[in-house]
């Protein structure tokens, strides 16, 4: 074991670094040494000590034939080439030249290390030899790349980016049970909204005004609720309540410090069973009064009252309904109708069209009602009802409308026309028949959904 070539070779070395130091003290005998003679007398002579303190260690270099396996063996990369035999490299020439080489691939991570101080002392140390010492140096380093003893791929750009999964071995987990929580949520297929006003007038004439007149001041109110079911599949459930009371004072009328301009109380159910596209089979309930009693001026005589009358309309028929951006309609045809009337006023009944001494009567027809909520423009909408109803005798219809002028969030100004015909009513005067109502108002306006 000890007369290994390898031993043989690593003794060679060392008596050849000796002659090499030596040689070089000798040559460049002087009272001081250069800073690179002094960096490699170093160098040299800590590697000598690492060998030596590597042969105490180990009987032989039986265990280190595999160098990879051991790292005394290559502490610093730059110690290969005092390994092998002596050779001409072409990064020592480099340093001495100071020029750039053709290829310097083929030096590998010497050539890009160069600058190193320790580099540069063992490059040192080979122009000496190859000035002193031509005659040991029968090779080159491209002989020592050809036989595959020199790796030339360190330099090489990997492009290759680790991931978490690649560096994480994946664990499988066994029992493991974690609790799962579900929350169900069933859907809500109900909405809920209204419109709130209040809109005041007021009107003033002086004693004295030339075609006469009186002062007046008036107040309107007006809501409207509405609770509305839609499972978007067939069933559409409507709900609206309308409530409307306004109050005016009149000088003229010396009898009734107020009186009522408007007076309304409404309900509408409608219950849709889709058809086919916008149509619906419906069932709907239109039932409507009055919150207050309505007097004639300077008179105790009761127009209207609440329940007298009360009306309830009963309807069974088809819906279209169309609902898009900017407008809203509804049209229900009911070829069958059932229309009750109640008044509780015994003195009205007759006003009314009640026979007799009876409170209510009923009538069988049949009902168009249509409804549309237009938003024409950002500060005008337009909400209009068109009702009629016959019993093929007599013809009642009622066609409300509603523009809305939006002042800006909570102000608002109203014009309300209201037309109606209604052949069944009689009266002195030659134009019963056509009735008209109307007002133009501004106040609070307050809408919401909850």
């Amino acid at each position: 074991m000890r007369n290994s070539p390898r031993y043989i070779i690593i003794a060679f070395i060392i008596s050849l670094l000796s002659v090499a130091v030596s040689a070089q003290r000798k040559r460049n005998a002087s009272p001081a040494l250069t800073l690179e003679q002094t960096a490699f007398s170093h160098i040299a002579q800590q590697y000598a000590d690492s060998l030596t303190a590597l042969r105490t260690k180990f009987d032989s270099l039986t265990a280190a034939t595999d160098v990879n396996s051991n790292e005394n063996l290559l502490i610093n990369p730059y110690y290969y080439r005092l390994f092998v035999n002596p050779m001409l490299y072409r990064s020592s020439l480099k340093q001495a030249m100071d020029i750039r080489l053709a290829d310097d691939s083929n030096t590998g991570a010497l050539a890009s290390s160069s600058n190193l101080k320790l580099n540069s002392s063992i490059n040192d140390f080979f122009l000496n030899l190859y000035t002193q010492h031509p005659n040991m140096v029968r090779l080159t380093d491209a002989d020592l790349e050809k036989e595959g003893g020199v790796r030339t791929d360190i330099n090489k750009k990997l492009d290759y980016k680790a991931t978490v999964s690649d560096k994480v071995k994946k664990q499988e987990l066994e029992g493991v049970v974690e609790p799962v929580v579900a929350i169900s949520r069933k859907p809500n297929f109900w909405t809920f909204g209204g419109k709130l006003k209040l809109q005041l007038m007021q009107n003033y004439i002086s004693d004295n005004w030339y075609k006469g007149g009186s002062s007046s001041n008036s107040m309107i109110y007006n809501s409207t609720f509405w609770a509305n079911y839609n499972n978007k599949q067939k069933v559409q459930w409507d709900n609206k309540l309308e409530m409307n009371l306004g109050f005016q004072t009149n000088k003229d009328d010396t009898h009734h410090s107020f009186k009522t301009n408007t007076d309304l109380l409404r309900m509408t159910n409608k219950l849709g069973i889709r058809a086919s596209g916008h149509w619906y089979y419906t069932v709907s309930l239109q039932s409507w009064t009055q919150f207050y009693r309505k007097y004639a001026n300077n008179s105790d005589y009761i127009y209207s009252d609440f329940m007298s009358p009360f009306e309830s309309l009963l309807s069974v028929g088809m819906d279209y309904k169309q609902n898009r951006k900017n407008y809203n309609l509804t049209v229900v045809l009911a070829p069958l109708s059932y229309d009750f009337i109640f008044v509780g006023r015994h003195d009205l009944t007759s006003r009314y069209g009640v026979p007799g001494r009876h409170h209510s009567y009923e009538k069988i027809g049949s009902n168009v009602t249509c409804n549309i909520d237009w938003k024409i423009c950002k500060e005008l909408t337009w909400t209009s009802r068109l009702f009629c109803f016959t019993n093929y005798k007599s013809v009642v219809a009622e066609w409300e409308n509603t523009f809305n002028f939006k002042i800006n969030k909570f102000l608002s100004s109203t014009l309300y026309l209201y037309p109606r015909f209604d052949d069944a009513y009689h009266s002195d005067k030659s134009h019963a028949k056509i009735q008209f109502k109307e007002y133009l108002s501004m106040g609070l306006d307050w809408s919401f959904d909850f």
